[in-house]
């Protein structure tokens, strides 16, 4: 059996929404620490919708590695609240 995956869930999410979030957004949401968050994960377009507060960019990833839409929106979810609120259908 595979196990649920709540960080995918969240990109996958991030990704239909065409909208980033902070680490701190995401960590917050999965109560974990950020600085933790992407620890063995892949840097690839899936994983950049998950930005730096403070450049609202994905850390430590090339440009050739960012989501081709990454930039569409200038909106960033920087609480968990306002990843809630997208995960559960809203707009923040």
């Amino acid at each position: 059996m595979i196990e649920p995956d709540p960080l995918t869930d969240i990109l996958v999410a991030l990704d239909a929404a065409k909208t980033r979030a902070t680490y701190g957004a995401v960590a917050g949401r999965l109560g974990v620490p950020a600085m933790f968050l992407m620890n063995g994960r892949p840097r690839d377009p899936l994983h950049s919708w998950v930005v730096s507060k403070q450049t609202g960019l994905p850390t430590g990833y090339p440009e050739t590695l960012w989501h081709a839409d990454l930039l569409r929106h200038d909106r960033v979810l920087v609480t968990a609240d306002d990843l809630v609120a997208l995960l559960d259908g809203d707009r923040p």
